[in-house]
């Protein structure tokens, strides 16, 4: 996510979620290779839509999934209570 790539996944919960909310990024079945195929082409076919929308990666993963963020997050958390 930091280098601001499209990324190609096949995983579920909370790391598909986190992946599907920037639209510069695949999401293929996994176990499933024609899925992975359909993925890789459409990747290819589209690339510049995707590294395009992919520069969000990097602005997400800072924001909300460093340690400092995270650790920000839990004290508010813990002020509120």
């Amino acid at each position: 996510m930091y280098a601001n790539k499209p990324i190609l996944f096949g995983i579920r919960g909370e790391g598909k979620e986190i992946l599907s909310s920037i639209s510069g990024n695949i999401f293929f079945e996994p176990s499933n290779p024609e899925s992975l195929s359909k993925a890789i082409n459409k990747l290819i076919e589209n690339y510049k839509f995707y590294k395009k929308n992919a520069m969000g990666n990097r602005k997400l993963l800072l924001e909300k999934y460093t340690r400092e963020a995270m650790t920000d997050k839990l004290l508010k958390t813990i002020s509120k209570l």
